[in-house]
């Protein structure tokens, strides 16, 4: 396979997984809230025992709707990304043979 071609191929599948994982953290914290919310404080117990201090401005980000709000925009975006890699795919795997 053509380098170019690899590089359009690997990417488009890194894209897409990246895409599907924003997708998933976008599931969870609109249809799921309360395990969310449970993971959030299973993360703020586990610093709690290395000493460092709870809440914050994370806690409040990622209650916040503006955290669901960026887990659909970026994973729309890789998505695009994806779907421009595939397109490259397509376009290039008949000049590059």
């Amino acid at each position: 396979m053509n380098e170019t071609l690899h590089y359009f191929y690997q990417h488009f599948w890194i894209n897409s997984a990246i895409s599907a994982f924003f997708a998933l953290l976008a599931f969870i914290n609109i249809w799921r809230r309360h395990l969310w919310l449970r993971l959030l404080d299973a993360e703020e117990s586990l610093w709690l025992r290395f000493g460092l201090k709870k809440g914050g401005r994370g806690r409040r980000f990622a209650e916040s709707r503006y955290c669901t709000i960026s887990f659909v925009v970026l994973g729309a975006a890789f998505l695009l990304l994806a779907a421009f890699c595939a397109y490259a795919y397509f376009h290039f795997l008949h000049r590059l043979h």
